[in-house]
């Protein structure tokens, strides 16, 4: 909301983990970023191992991010897990797939999460809050990464969890 998208307070800032079947999705990946009122500081992006031209495809689709200050990844693992231990921000949303959600998505995730305190925040298609683990949508970085705690252990081992209604 104050006219910089793209610039969160450094301990804030979040990170998008996308994967990615086709460079042609690149593209349908930066514009939906370019779009959000939150842009993320950081985009990594797990593509299929493939030739060097893919991956240039790829970068060449995201450089629009790169250009306004999106600090850019690719890695040939396959998964959220293996692009979290790619990633250097403190919090990270996978992408969802499927319909590009709103404008307001990774605010909305944000603000969640720092008014909540949680260090997990999801979607659920029930109205309000609830402090319950779901598929996480944006959390800590070590959370997703490999080694971490699966989601239904998360509360047992005093994780902070909150799972709001679903935005669409």
């Amino acid at each position: 909301a104050s006219g910089d998208p793209s610039r969160a307070v450094p301990g804030r800032q979040l990170g998008v983990l996308a994967e990615l079947a086709d460079p042609g999705q690149a593209g349908m990946l930066a514009a939906a970023l370019a779009r959000q009122r939150l842009r993320p500081a950081e985009v990594v992006v797990s593509v299929a191992a493939g030739d060097h031209r893919q991956h240039r495809a790829v970068m060449t689709a995201l450089r629009p991010l790169a250009a306004a200050g999106t600090e850019i990844s690719i890695t040939p693992a396959a998964g959220p897990a293996a692009a979290a231990a790619a990633a250097r921000s403190p919090w990270l949303a996978p992408w969802p797939p499927g319909p590009e959600p709103s404008c307001w998505y990774l605010l909305d995730l944000a603000c969640a999460r720092e008014c909540s305190r949680a260090d997990a925040v999801g979607f659920r298609g029930w109205p309000g809050y609830r402090y319950q683990a779901a598929a996480p949508a944006l959390a800590r970085q070590d959370l997703l990464a490999p080694g971490a705690p699966p989601v239904p252990d998360w509360g047992a081992r005093g994780l902070r969890t909150l799972t709001v209604g679903d935005p669409a």
